[in-house]
């Protein structure tokens, strides 16, 4: 069974530095101009993410448990409860794809419309929704694919030349989303996150908080055979 290995949290979080992708706190030259400090997030929350995460799908194991959405990302849920949940107009929680469209900005919305035909192939997916300020909320959509729809969306991001790295068994792509014709300053950092028969995309649209490690946290803790004991 593979499974995913570091030599720890530094290790894996210098990787992603040296690689042109960094998932927090670092960015090469090309993105300083587009992208906003990041938060780096706490050394144990990136060892659990890197080192307790195995593979599933092609070793057979027991379907995807697609995490609920208060404890699918722990960021964004901290970040809403602490904001005031009765100052937003929209709850947090599961919500289908027609309905997100009236709660976020289109750019939230544009990665999800972009590669919505192998959404459609995921054999079971949630999406779920936290506004986080008066500006800003995070999305995150967690889908169980198979291996064939998880090679094809990785191959169309790779046509669209999105930003991509390694994180042990996980491949990570990003893009950062800047409409055009938006006159708002406030930018969308998407990422996706593949790992054998799971894909998590996380858009984050004008949060402060730190969501990609979260999103990979909430999966482990959802599904613990995905778990190596020590």
């Amino acid at each position: 069974m593979r499974t995913l290995t570091t030599k720890g949290a530094a290790t894996a979080f210098g990787l992603l530095c040296v690689s042109g992708l960094a998932l927090t706190g670092c960015s090469s030259d090309a993105d300083a101009q587009n992208t906003d400090p990041q938060t780096v997030p706490s050394q144990g929350q990136t060892a659990d993410a890197v080192n307790t995460m195995e593979s599933g799908s092609e070793n057979g194991s027991s379907p995807v448990n697609l995490p609920e959405c208060d404890a699918m990302n722990a960021t964004a849920q901290q970040e809403h409860e602490d904001f005031g949940p009765d100052q937003f107009t929209y709850e947090a929680g599961e919500v289908e794809l027609p309905d997100l469209s009236e709660r976020v900005s289109p750019d939230t919305m544009e990665p999800l419309n972009k590669y919505q035909p192998f959404y459609n192939k995921a054999s079971s997916s949630r999406i779920c929704f936290w506004p986080v300020n008066f500006e800003g909320h995070v999305v995150e959509n967690v889908s169980e694919v198979d291996a064939r729809v998880r090679d094809e969306a990785i191959d169309q991001m790779r046509k669209d030349e999105l930003a991509e790295s390694k994180l042990g068994n996980v491949t990570v792509f990003r893009e950062l989303v800047v409409p055009e014709d938006s006159k708002s300053d406030t930018k969308t950092h998407v990422y996706y996150m593949f790992v054998d028969d799971v894909w998590i995309t996380v858009i984050n649209h004008g949060g402060g908080g730190e969501y990609n490690f979260s999103a990979l946290d909430g999966v482990v803790a959802a599904n613990p055979e995905l778990v190596q004991l020590p």
